[in-house]
């Protein structure tokens, strides 16, 4: 079952499965990698963002709005 997966010893000791804190819904088991690398290879091992999270930074990093731009979409409601 799927249950049997997040409990395996072999899938535990390889590192298959990581622990990460979700804002909304708490602590949960998150998918990692079912393979090893031969050398320490970084991987991301954070939770996707939240629906309008990265709204700032993908309009003034990215898209090189301003902030009081990104501050007015807010006050106007086309930003959550």
């Amino acid at each position: 079952t799927a249950q049997d997966r997040f409990t395996d010893e072999h899938f535990r000791h390889r590192g298959v499965y990581e622990e990460t804190e979700h804002p909304v819904i708490g602590w949960e088991v998150v998918y990692s990698r079912p393979w090893q690398w031969s050398q320490e290879v970084e991987l991301v091992s954070n939770r996707a963002p939240l629906m309008g999270e990265a709204n700032e930074y993908v309009l003034c990093e990215l898209l090189g709005r301003s902030s009081d731009e990104y501050h007015r979409l807010i006050e106007e409601g086309v930003l959550g």
